[in-house]
């Protein structure tokens, strides 16, 4: 988690203990919530209040999975990071966008 603020980084911990944390009646954390987004480190969506009112929910990656039913293929991750690269050419992918650069060999 490193880059992540101390806001963030709490959140990640409460999100991932929890594998999903409701964020309404939660002051200040919009920021930290939108970090965690965007690094992909969590799943965030809005959802309607019984009053009316939009609430965020974070949930983690393996609880999504659950809730969706969806069980992920065997990709070298390598692999996967050039395919998705590839297919987002034209825009910035997460450990592009965060100066995580790193090259491996591939491992057979």
């Amino acid at each position: 988690m490193a880059g992540l603020k101390p806001a963030a980084t709490e959140l990640w911990q409460q999100t991932a203990a929890a594998g999903e944390l409701p964020l309404a009646g939660r002051t200040g954390v919009g920021e930290a919530a939108t970090d965690l987004e965007r690094r992909l480190l969590v799943v965030g969506r809005q959802v309607h209040t019984d009053a009316g009112h939009h609430a965020r929910i974070l949930t983690t990656w393996p609880r999504w999975q659950a809730q969706m039913g969806w069980v992920a293929p065997a990709v070298d991750v390598i692999e996967a990071q050039a395919q998705l690269a590839e297919a987002a050419a034209e825009s910035k992918v997460p450990w592009q966008a965060f100066g995580r650069t790193r090259s491996r060999a591939k491992i057979k």
